[in-house]
């Protein structure tokens, strides 16, 4: 799923972010290294630090972005026709990019106006989603998008059957409306038919489906508004699977809450609304969750994960899932790690990428539909 601004502690600052995104340190020694991954779905992602994208996978829609679609892309492809991308977030069916200038570019299924244009049901290239200006962030949830601009405000668009769109309404929309109430947001994510936001001072807020308790406790089940969870406070990023959430707090601590059918809340404890902290060895610097697992990567570049393994998205060299964290062994020196729905990546501090896990529509981009139940490497070329 996608990664967003972290960082930011003031509305102000967020007007800096494409401008600090540009000049973070590329990871690995090799020309034009990559510098962004994102997971979701069957699709995978990166960005270079030249600004080019790559995407592969799925491509039933077109969500690759080359022009075909119902022609799966095994290896990565380079998208055209967008510009200098500093951010991609990677959704269900469809894919969205942030250029330099704050614009956001959008392609693949427009089922539920997830593309921000009226008029199509898919793009199988990008097209720029109209009246969205100053964009710092972006995330792409199952059929929803949503942007963070630099005054703080949040707009979504897209699928809204469930409130995941914050407006106050419970159908699908277009074109960007603006998430009610909210502003001084430094950080958006959305998962699957959920949607969140940390404003500057760590509280968290969420709008969407709730059915779980993904959202938090004593919510109701679908959120049309964003409301604050109450429990988490300090918060430094969130993300969710289908019906669990997973958040990532200042203090390096992570917790979960919601369902866990498969293990993917970590904790041992039954699920709920109530958020619990996951028994992590280390401090933690990122999070991430597929359907119904979950993935952390500690300040020592390990790569920590648990829940369902039926695709072998642990990386643990079977398909046996986990109720707790279990150490990734063969990744070291990790910098960044996504998920999609049964797949996840990790790239290394000498810029190599590795995929594993479910690999049906090509999401591995190993020229191949094997799935691997251990890490391979993603030639991106």
């Amino acid at each position: 799923m996608s990664r967003k601004v972290t960082s930011i502690v003031t509305t102000t600052a967020a007007m800096v972010v494409i401008a600090v995104l540009l000049a973070l340190p590329a990871f690995g020694a090799a020309p034009n290294p990559i510098v962004r991954i994102r997971a979701n779905g069957s699709n995978s992602a990166v960005v270079r630090a030249g600004g080019d994208l790559w995407v592969w996978g799925y491509n039933y829609v077109g969500q690759v972005g080359d022009g075909t679609k119902e022609n799966n892309r095994h290896t990565p492809f380079n998208v055209q026709g967008i510009g200098k991308v500093v951010d991609v977030a990677v959704g269900h069916t469809h894919t969205l990019a942030l250029t330099q200038d704050g614009s956001v570019y959008a392609w693949g299924s427009n089922e539920y106006g997830q593309l921000g244009i009226e008029g199509c049901q898919c793009s199988t290239v990008p097209v720029k989603v109209p009246g969205l200006e100053d964009v710092v962030a972006i995330s792409a949830g199952s059929g929803h998008s949503i942007a963070l601009k630099s005054d703080g405000t949040v707009w979504c668009w897209g699928d809204g059957r469930f409130g995941q769109l914050g407006d106050g309404a419970c159908v699908s929309k277009p074109t960007p409306v603006r998430a009610e109430a909210l502003d001084d947001v430094v950080f958006v994510e959305a998962a699957w038919y959920m949607s969140y936001a940390i404003k500057s001072d760590g509280t968290l807020w969420v709008w969407g489906h709730n059915a779980s308790g993904q959202l938090g406790r004593d919510l109701d089940k679908f959120i049309f508004r964003p409301v604050r969870n109450c429990d988490m406070e300090g918060v430094r990023r969130v993300t969710g699977g289908t019906s669990h959430s997973i958040a990532l707090k200042e203090d390096g601590t992570v917790w979960t809450w919601g369902k866990d059918e498969k293990g993917q809340l970590g904790t041992g404890k039954a699920g709920g609304g109530l958020p619990a902290m996951v028994p992590i060895k280390g401090k933690a610097i990122d999070i991430d969750a597929g359907i119904n697992f979950s993935v952390v990567l500690t300040d020592d570049g390990s790569v920590w994960t648990w829940g369902d393994n039926s695709g072998g998205q642990l990386g643990t060299g079977n398909t046996v899932g986990l109720s707790a964290p279990s150490k990734v062994g063969s990744l070291k020196k990790i910098v960044a790690i996504s998920c999609g729905t049964q797949h996840a990546l990790a790239l290394a501090e000498n810029g190599d990428l590795w995929a594993w896990g479910w690999n049906t529509m090509g999401q591995l981009g190993n020229r191949s539909s094997e799935g691997k139940t251990i890490p391979v490497i993603v030639a991106v070329k």
